[in-house]
């Protein structure tokens, strides 16, 4: 990988083509738990942020952090999509490198 190359501790890199949506809530809440648990590390923030999506209990960023963006424009069924249980949304994340 390019940015193993250029020095960087880790990759969070996924297996397959992802969702915009549900890929810019599993990384706002991997980032949100890593900051708040950087002794556990970032292998188990993906973990913990992955099981929440299994679990049906990710929390909103936008809701969250008063961060994200409002979809405008966008059919609600489109917009309103809240169950990212199935692997499709949460499995093609992996993490290389620096776990911790």
């Amino acid at each position: 990988m390019v940015a193993q190359q250029k020095d960087a501790e880790a990759v969070l890199a996924t297996l397959w083509d992802v969702n915009d949506a549900s890929t810019s809530r599993l990384i706002s809440d991997f980032y949100d738990r890593w900051v708040k648990h950087a002794a556990e590390g970032k292998g188990e923030a993906l973990r913990q942020a992955q099981l929440a999506f299994v679990h049906g209990t990710a929390a909103s960023p936008s809701a969250a952090t008063g961060r994200g963006f409002e979809a405008e424009g966008v059919s609600p069924s489109v917009a309103q999509i809240t169950d990212y249980s199935h692997p499709y949304y949460w499995a093609p994340f992996v993490l290389i490198g620096n776990y911790h």
